[in-house]
């Protein structure tokens, strides 16, 4: 794996003010569980990485004012399936 500049931004407006500036070049890690091993293989190149795991917000889970639910980029899927606010939609829509 080749070496790589390391970002963490602390919002939303700075990470994609990276990922502007570097386009392609950049490349964003959330876990890592895919892009870290693909890179280690040479199957994937990055000059910059931007690690999104620090932004507030992103793992939110939320109801919609139209009556459905948000899920932030980060959200886990054990995160949603322990979500109160899922667990009661699901509950309303088998009625």
């Amino acid at each position: 794996m080749k070496p790589f500049e390391y970002f963490e931004p602390r919002t939303v407006g700075e990470a994609t003010q990276i990922l502007s500036n570097y386009g392609e070049k950049a490349r964003i890690l959330a876990g890592g569980i895919d892009l870290v091993p693909r890179m280690q293989k040479g199957e994937i190149q990055a000059e910059y990485m931007v690690n999104i795991e620090k932004i507030p917000g992103l793992r939110c889970i939320e109801s919609e004012r139209e009556g459905g639910i948000g899920f932030g980029a980060m959200a886990r899927l054990c995160s949603i399936e322990a979500s109160t606010v899922a667990n009661e939609l699901i509950k309303y829509e088998r009625i």
